[in-house]
């Protein structure tokens, strides 16, 4: 009966992966038309990466958020389904644009290029550093 039953998740095992793989290897290429919807473009491939830094702005209507690193300003488009936290807070993407001059740790999925955030934890206010 167990060797029936290891058999059976062995093969569950490798026809998972199998989808997995096939999922990873389509092309999220838009509709003609249509923007790219940035949800769409993580793939399973991703590698994820973070980055820390200071918000700028976010934009609304792009979805993109601004952010000043320490190598530079950067702009991430945000994904849909990326979890926005401050503290053990959820805030919306819409409230973004409040936060501009807090510091945030931002986590992104980069992949054939594409970054695109999945998730943001709000920390504290920044400090201005006057000379």
């Amino acid at each position: 009966m167990s060797h029936r039953w290891s058999a059976l998740l062995l093969t569950a095992a490798v026809a998972s992966s199998g989808a997995v793989c096939a999922r990873a290897g389509q092309d999220p290429a838009p509709v003609v038309g249509e923007q790219v919807d940035t949800v769409q473009a993580v793939s399973l491939a991703a590698t994820t990466l973070r980055v820390r830094g200071t918000i700028d702005e976010y934009d609304l209507n792009t979805r993109i958020l601004s952010l000043s690193t320490q190598t530079g300003p950067e702009r991430f488009p945000v994904a849909l389904t990326a979890r926005i936290r401050r503290g053990s807070k959820r805030v919306e993407a819409s409230d973004l644009k409040s936060f501009a001059g807090y510091r945030a740790a931002v986590r992104y999925a980069e992949s054939a290029g594409i970054r695109t955030v999945v998730a943001v934890n709000v920390l504290e206010k920044a400090e201005r550093i006057s000379r």
